[in-house]
């Protein structure tokens, strides 16, 4: 009896060394969901007049792992960040009453006329991933705060009369824009977190004057994918 005891708990135990060391040799994917919010001031003294603009978006991604293959052909560990989707961007403006005294307010001030555009692209002038969108919005080739100009996404809105104005996109729940193939990509370690970038600019008018925020004022602002890896 004690013999056969001895085989049955040898056997137990080889049976769970075996498991522990078995390598995974599949890829892990972990699709992840991230909320932005970004949020611009413009002044504009010549029309006492000052406005604040709040951007509200998510964005979905994958963030992949793959382990490393000893067996033929060998392979290194890898990390992948890939297939941006940019959902529903909100882009809501205020106008406020400004002066130099005072600065801007809280008291509303209505405009004649209102135009406004988000930007989206990669960040940094030499970080351009390939993106596609569907209308209204439009890719191409224009304007980029330090950079002069960059391949970007952009959507435009006009509005009349008012102080409050929204520019809504939600496209029936589908992406706005998707940032197709990989992002960031790297063996052995991850690779620093990718980032995407957005800028706002606008023109508004106040009975026969306008100003606008734009070039030389605007700054565009990071939106770093916080990958994590599974």
């Amino acid at each position: 009896m004690r013999r056969f005891m001895s085989v049955v708990v040898g056997c137990v135990a080889l049976l769970a060394t075996s498991v522990v060391v078995a390598p995974s040799s599949q890829a892990a994917n972990n699709d992840q969901t991230q909320s932005v919010y970004r949020y611009w001031v413009s002044y504009s003294p010549a029309l006492g007049t000052c406005a604040r603009y709040s951007l509200t978006a998510t964005i979905k991604f994958r963030s992949t792992y793959s382990p490393a293959k000893t067996s033929y052909p060998t392979t290194p560990k890898s990390y992948m960040v890939s297939n941006a989707k940019l959902y529903n961007p909100v882009l809501r403006v205020n106008t406020y009453a400004y002066s130099a005294a005072n600065g801007c307010t809280l008291t509303k001030k209505n405009l004649t006329k209102i135009t406004f555009a988000q930007h989206w692209g990669g960040h940094g002038c030499s970080f351009n991933p390939s993106i596609s969108v569907g209308v209204p919005w439009a890719v191409g080739v224009s304007f980029w705060p330090s950079c002069g100009t960059k391949y970007q996404a952009k959507r435009s809105s006009s509005f009349g009369s008012g102080s409050t104005f929204t520019q809504n996109n939600s496209n029936n729940g589908n992406p706005i824009a998707t940032w197709s193939g990989s992002l960031a990509f790297r063996t052995n370690t991850p690779p620093p977190d990718p980032c995407l970038s957005v800028f706002i600019d606008s023109k508004i008018v106040r009975g026969t004057a306008d100003d606008s925020y734009g070039s030389g004022e605007v700054s565009a602002q990071k939106v770093c994918l916080d990958a994590v890896y599974k």
